[in-house]
């Protein structure tokens, strides 16, 4: 009889995967017996996981920037997988960071053929590099993907997967951060949100180029403009109200909560990547942002296979969305497609109802399909064991 705690290595490498990675663990803890052991953050802790390392230790972007943190990332890798085989566990799960979490997979694989390997979040294969399906197949046993259409594609190729919903959409429609939605010609006041990243790599390339945009908007527009911005954390809210200053700007700064910040906007300026999801699904009109090195955009543009580079433009099949990338990405750029927001409400109509759609469609019950798959696997040990 299979009768101890099942153990449960886990590894979130930045701010988004602690979130999923606690409530993961937290629904997965109230039904069954399982110990959490792994990279973490803060919430991850709080929801009961053994820490091994920090998500501090592996918050790099960029193609340069891992490059030259190559040795020390190397190094942590193998810490990392030192820690599970001592352990001695049962499952593997990764939680996005496919460049970090598949290369784990396959060195705990290779001391522990058994193991089994969960891929939470799926690498973006639709998008960038499709030859990575012969890595997956061989090493992933079970992918929780946040996209419908992910299921079907991966099944295709012959990966076991679930689609469990996505829990911004899930946070959004439970919080019904949707409801304040007005009409831009009508109002005397427009509240701007200023979303430029949760890495510092995004906030120190973008936090410039929204301030000042910020400012061109005021300029061109006929209108009171509050600006709401958001910062992943404290120390990135002081670099910001630095920058603020700077441009001779003030507003409502909001930590960790990049919700509630588009909840209280009309319109926003966000980067790419999570947060501009997170602006579709609260119905937010919105202009999408990129600027890295030279280095990192050079293979960015050679790797990336989709017309598009947002979610809202993925989801939808079209462009309703303007992305400014690289050096298209100037303040007179940015304030001019904000105006085009303002003055064309057939388009704003079109997209609040396509974010509506696609909340419903994304707001699915993952605790309950994550739980299933627990359930079985957890009846195939007893059996085995038996």
């Amino acid at each position: 009889m299979f009768n101890r705690a099942l153990k449960v290595g886990i590894v979130a490498a930045e701010k988004s995967g602690d979130t999923l990675g606690a409530n993961l663990i937290t629904s997965i803890r109230q039904k069954h017996n399982v110990e959490f052991v792994g990279v973490v953050g803060p919430k991850m802790i709080e929801a009961g996981c053994i820490p091994v390392a920090s998500i501090e230790n592996l918050s790099v972007m960029g193609f340069k920037e891992v490059i030259l943190q190559l040795p020390r990332l190397i190094n942590l890798k193998n810490s990392i997988c030192k820690a599970f085989i001592e352990y001695k566990i049962d499952v593997f799960i990764g939680i996005d960071s496919p460049s970090l979490n598949l290369p784990i997979a396959t060195k705990l694989k290779s001391n522990v053929p058994e193991l089994k390997v969960i891929q939470y979040v799926a690498p973006q294969l639709w998008a960038w590099r499709p030859d990575r399906i012969k890595k997956i197949k061989k090493i992933v046993d079970y992918l929780f993907v946040l996209f419908p259409f992910e299921q079907e594609y991966f099944l295709n190729f012959g990966v076991k997967s679930q689609f469990v919903g996505h829990p911004v959409a899930t946070k959004i429609k439970k919080l019904k951060k949707t409801n304040n939605c007005r009409d831009f010609l009508n109002i005397k006041e427009l509240n701007l949100a200023l979303l430029p990243g949760s890495r510092w790599e995004e906030v120190k390339y973008h936090a410039d180029i929204f301030f000042s945009s910020a400012q061109h908007f005021k300029n061109l527009i006929n209108k009171k403009v509050n600006l709401k911005i958001g910062a992943a954390n404290e120390k990135v809210a002081d670099f910001l109200r630095d920058r603020a200053n700077k441009y001779c700007q003030d507003g409502v700064f909001y930590i960790d909560d990049s919700i509630s910040c588009l909840s209280q906007s009309d319109l926003a300026i966000v980067s790419s990547g999570t947060v501009s999801l997170e602006a579709f699904l609260c119905l937010k009109p919105m202009v999408v942002c990129y600027k890295t090195n030279k280095l990192n955009y050079f293979l960015f543009k050679r790797l990336i296979t989709l017309d598009y580079i947002s979610l809202p433009n993925i989801l939808m099949d079209s462009n309703v969305v303007p992305e400014l990338i690289q050096d298209e990405l100037k303040e007179q750029s940015i304030a001019e497609q904000l105006m085009l927001w303002i003055i064309d409400n057939h388009r704003v109509e079109l997209f609040r109802q396509a974010g509506e759609s696609f909340l419903d469609i994304l707001n699915c019950d993952e605790h309950n399909n994550i739980n299933k798959y627990f359930d079985s696997f957890i009846n195939q040990l007893i059996n085995k064991n038996d």
